[in-house]
């Protein structure tokens, strides 16, 4: 897994002039706020005497600087909580033989993250299942670790109907074929029979079932039994769902690490996107009982494709190892695909591929993906202005905390030192609001949630 370093590079010391004003203000700090104070403003003494000026002061205080949190955000629960696995596993309608051959499977993954490059649009979770010599298939189960409605699981064959959806989704020419019914069709490649798509809906639907309980609460799908009758055959078979997420259902998959500065020329932040599949120790009990009883059997997973899609103002800063391929979606393939309203923005995809694969007759197991994406806005304007706003605010404040000579102040509004850094003081805030206003709210809601007298619950 690539990594970065964390180590922060030294700052160059300011340099340093005698401020009474600023001695007056660190004199006043608590002895654990001081300790906070960056390297280029403290001094060996335990209460500094000499250092930069009052705005340098302020802005080592609100422009980017590390040592003042130590890197360190702090973002909600579910947002840090661990990615749960999702599972496959299936029943036998019959006594198995003990030399009957296994099920073999591949899974297909597609995360589509901010197709449109907006961080509240739709966002959706594509599952692919190829199965091939399921002679013993009774019951077919996947579980997601995210809680859904009905409505938010949808078929996908009824969009696989046409030759350009089925070669965007298998990456050959693949034709609909002549054998085509209401249950299902057969897709073909070069005249000859490639697999067969199922309509889940029309083969009964599927069942969903709520298992687990908070962090870890997720649902069951179960196949409906017509598919199960149709698919026991050598195959190989194909089912294809859809798993719409909302903005925070797709906190279960990933979450973000906004940058720790205030004002900058740069605003970044940081997003771990992680899937996982059958990691029976990331599975709420109740889904390990069921995977593990004695009725339940594994599949013979072949391989494992995970396709992360996502707008290219993201950039891929790491991931848990080498691409397997990188592209740009094309986007005259996947009309019609994706959700009414998203087409126009097919032009500003990219593809992220990563797989892993069995070796012959073997099964991989389990599987991981697990990648930093990484978004950055120039704040050029907000950074100019900041400078502007802090810097008169810094004069102004060391003005009216001077003492001044009588009759040494202009006369008039502007000329009163008080009256100007007030003024400083409010534009501040302002900018700030404006700027910041949503990480503002997100730190007032955990504040509020951590404090039982403000209606939260302490921890």
């Amino acid at each position: 897994m690539q990594s970065e370093s964390s180590t922060v590079p030294k700052t160059k010391p300011l340099p340093l002039a005698a401020s009474p004003i600023l001695s007056r203000i660190l004199v006043r700090l608590p002895r654990s706020s001081h300790d906070l104070l960056p390297e280029r403003i403290k001094c060996n003494h335990s209460v500094c005497t000499s250092s930069t000026r009052l705005t340098d002061f302020v802005l080592c205080l609100f422009f980017k600087n590390r040592t003042l949190t130590d890197g360190v955000r702090h973002v909600g629960e579910k947002e840090t909580e661990l990615a749960g696995s999702m599972a496959l596993w299936f029943e036998s309608y019959q006594p198995s033989h003990h030399d009957s051959k296994a099920p073999v499977a591949e899974v297909h993954l597609n995360l589509w993250r901010h197709p449109t490059g907006e961080q509240r649009d739709r966002q959706f979770l594509d599952i692919g299942l190829w199965l091939k010599d399921t002679y013993e298939l009774g019951k077919l189960y996947f579980f997601i670790p995210v809680p859904l409605e009905r409505a938010e699981v949808e078929d996908l064959s009824p969009k696989m109907r046409t030759d350009r959806i089925l070669s965007a989704v298998f990456n050959e020419v693949v034709t609909t074929g002549r054998n085509t019914k209401d249950d299902y069709f057969v897709p073909t490649i070069a005249g000859k029979p490639y697999l067969t798509i199922y309509d889940i809906e029309r083969c009964g639907g599927l069942r969903l079932t709520s298992l687990g309980t908070g962090d870890h609460a997720g649902t069951m799908l179960e196949f409906p039994e017509k598919l199960s009758q149709y698919v026991r055959s050598a195959g190989p078979h194909y089912l294809r769902f859809r798993v719409n997420l909302d903005s925070e259902k797709a906190k279960y998959f990933s979450y973000h690490l906004k940058n720790n500065s205030i004002l900058s020329s740069e605003a970044s932040s940081d997003e771990f996107t992680e899937l996982r599949f059958n990691e029976f120790r990331n599975l709420p009990d109740a889904v390990t009982s069921m995977v593990t009883s004695t009725q339940a059997k594994q599949f013979t997973i072949s391989s494992a494709h995970c396709f992360l899609l996502r707008d290219m103002g993201y950039e891929l800063a790491a991931s848990h190892t080498g691409i397997h391929k990188m592209r740009r979606l094309e986007e005259h393939l996947w009309q019609g695909y994706l959700p009414q309203g998203l087409d126009s923005h097919l032009d500003r995809i990219l593809v992220y591929h990563w797989k892993s694969v069995a070796a012959p007759g073997g099964s991989i197991g389990s599987f991981v993906a697990l990648a930093k994406f990484r978004l950055i806005e120039d704040m050029t304007v907000w950074y100019v202005l900041g400078i502007i706003v802090l810097g008169a605010m810094g004069s102004a404040v060391a003005a009216t905390l001077a003492e001044p000579k009588s009759g040494s102040w202009p006369e008039g509004w502007w000329g009163n030192p008080f009256a100007f850094s007030t003024l400083a003081l409010v534009l501040s805030v302002v900018v700030l609001l404006a700027r910041f206003r949503q990480p503002i709210l997100e730190w007032v809601s955990r504040f509020r949630s951590r404090m039982p007298f403000l209606g939260g619950s302490a921890k």
